[in-house]
């Protein structure tokens, strides 16, 4: 997001009434659509938010209304809910009403793209955030022609897709964004599921002082996304009847840690290896693993190389302690060095991913000197977990 626009709170957003609200789920690892099937949210996930009052309205907007163009993002925001969970978001689920026709009758069905921001606070006063996750969908389930459907797309974002919420108790912005015309009616085909929502100028008489208990307001910010503009347009009511106060449908779960794996590392060594490396932050998901290792043998640096079985086993340079030949292979790559001495220390840090399928992984790293001489020193067996 960039510069702040006209930030006076207009009337907008037009409602059409949907005729049904089916399901789906989007697996992100296979890139498979599955009719009819919600996401499988027990496996290690816990709700962090949850709004999900639908009013069976979905809003949209006339071409000739600022509210539609291309480039142009709504977002609505709130507040992260109560988590027994990490800030690591595995799954959401979010709802629109479509006009475009279902791919299963020749038509486009539905696209959209969703962004997912922290610290967006609304009325077009975070100029500067830049999404904390990004998402694009389009061949979206649709409906018949003439009639508008609701979609209720939970998306599992289990290995490797996951991204970082902004925490329990902190704000949040959820953008949308669609443009599309298939039907060229002159309107936009997709617009957000439309939720229950606290009035900005409601019993209280303070637009921060009545939210629901989401956090959410009965507006809405419009921001040109447009790389040459980048501005908020302004922040819109929902418009009138039915339904005056509105949010739009999201749900969202992180990663549950009760019981789950903690990151905690173990110092191994075997024969007369020097003992020098040394661990400084276990390999948390989502964080770095970071260690530092001292010159022993007046090298230039370090290598370091991960497997997930141990080994003992002599050569010539010291002893071995990690299977090489280990069939899952090296679990490092990209990351092995050579981290160079500075002052006699070197210092390592491993990016670890988001993945909660890593939950639990065992690995077994060992560094290695070189440049005066090729000398294996320590291993430390590793576990990744929160």
């Amino acid at each position: 997001m960039g510069t702040v626009g006209n930030a006076q709170s207009q009337t907008g957003l037009d409602k059409v009434q949907v005729t049904k609200i089916g399901t789906a789920t989007i697996k992100m690892a296979t890139g498979e659509i599955i009719r009819g099937q919600s996401a499988d949210k027990s496996a290690g996930l816990v709700s962090a938010f949850v709004n999900t009052d639908t009013s069976g309205f979905y809003g949209t907007g006339a071409v000739s209304n600022t509210l539609t163009g291309n480039n142009l993002e709504w977002l609505d925001f709130g507040v992260v809910q109560t988590a027994t969970g990490s800030d690591i978001v595995g799954s959401f689920t979010f709802g629109y009403g479509t006009s475009a026709t279902d791919t299963i009758l020749g038509g486009p069905g539905a696209s959209v793209v969703l962004g997912f921001y922290d610290g967006i606070t609304g009325f077009c006063a975070d100029s500067g955030n830049a999404p904390t996750a990004q998402f694009s969908f389009s061949g979206l389930p649709g409906s018949s022609p003439g009639v508008g459907a609701g979609w209720l797309i939970s998306v599992d974002l289990q290995g490797g897709f996951e991204f970082c919420s902004a925490g329990v108790g902190n704000n949040f912005g959820f953008g949308l964004l669609t443009a599309d015309d298939n039907n060229g009616n002159g309107s936009r085909d997709t617009g957000p599921l439309l939720c229950y929502a606290g009035d900005p100028f409601g019993p209280n008489g303070n637009a921060t002082q009545d939210p629901d208990s989401n956090g959410q307001l009965d507006v809405f910010d419009e921001w040109d996304t447009n790389p040459t503009s980048n501005i908020c347009l302004g922040t819109f009511f929902f418009g009138g009847t039915p339904f005056n106060f509105s949010s739009w449908y999201l749900t969202f779960e992180t990663a549950d840690t009760t019981g789950a794996a903690t990151a905690s590392s173990s110092f191994r060594n075997g024969g007369s290896n020097p003992g020098n490396y040394a661990v400084t932050a276990a390999p948390v998901l989502g964080s770095n693993f970071a260690g530092t290792d001292t010159q022993s043998n007046g090298g230039l640096g370090v290598f370091i190389v991960g497997f997930q079985t141990p080994l003992s086993f002599s050569t010539a340079f010291g002893q071995l302690l990690v299977n090489v030949a280990d069939p899952g292979g090296e679990l490092l790559a990209g990351f092995n060095g050579p981290y160079i001495f500075a002052g006699g220390v070197a210092t390592i840090a491993v990016p670890v991913p988001k993945n909660l399928n890593l939950c639990g992984l065992a690995l077994s790293t060992q560094t290695f000197e070189f440049g005066g001489g090729v000398q294996l020193h320590n291993a430390q067996d590793l576990v990744v977990g929160f």
